[in-house]
């Protein structure tokens, strides 16, 4: 089975929903470093430094989640669930005192349906807080997600909004039926409320 390694990985939060197609569940929002690795992995390009903010197609059909923090004494503790799938992967800016974009981390979440997940959980995130770590995802394969038509209609109505495939492919070769493109980018100091990341 196939693994994917997310570095300097944390939950920031986790909460408990219920759908009745699915009963109930557990959404992980996580975070982690946007590495070469993970880049190769989903076969995403690289996102210039100066973009705001941007989604990324893609995502795993997941089967276990594995979450071990990076210090030696507290790597006794990792978590372990089984994991139903991770997606909604995106970029988020980390800046410097001056407000200049350094790098971009890594946003995502997955899901779980395991009986007593919540509370592994919620004991990992008492012990640990955010501590970084390692978190190693077994997954089964991984699915192409399509824009949704409301979406593809938006990003085509706003002119400051532009396709980060157009712009990435403008003097180098295109990267056709790559699924993890990113699909929209953000430019700062646009006069334009900016859509929050989705939670």
């Amino acid at each position: 089975m196939p693994k994917i390694t997310f570095r300097g990985a944390y939950i920031r939060y986790a909460d408990l929903r219920y759908r009745e197609e699915a009963g109930a569940f557990v959404r992980l929002q996580l975070t982690s470093d946007f590495t070469d690795e993970v880049k190769e992995k989903m076969d995403w390009t690289d996102v210039p430094k100066h973009i705001e903010s941007c989604k990324l197609e893609g995502a795993l059909r997941a089967k276990f989640l594995v979450l071990e923090p990076n210090e030696k004494e507290l790597r006794k503790f990792p978590l372990q669930i089984e994991l139903n799938e991770a997606s909604d992967f995106q970029l988020a800016p980390i800046r410097n005192d001056e407000g200049e974009i350094m790098r971009h981390q890594l946003r995502f979440q997955a899901s779980t349906t395991q009986k007593g997940a919540i509370a592994a959980i919620e004991a990992y995130i008492e012990r640990m807080g955010t501590h970084v770590g390692k978190l190693v995802l077994d997954y089964i394969k991984q699915e192409e997600l399509d824009l949704h038509p409301s979406e593809k209609d938006k990003a085509e109505e706003d002119p400051e909004q532009i396709p980060l495939s157009e712009s990435i492919a403008e003097g180098s070769d295109a990267h056709e039926g790559h699924i993890a493109s990113a699909a929209v980018m953000k430019f700062p100091g646009r006069k334009r409320k900016e859509a929050p990341l989705t939670q």
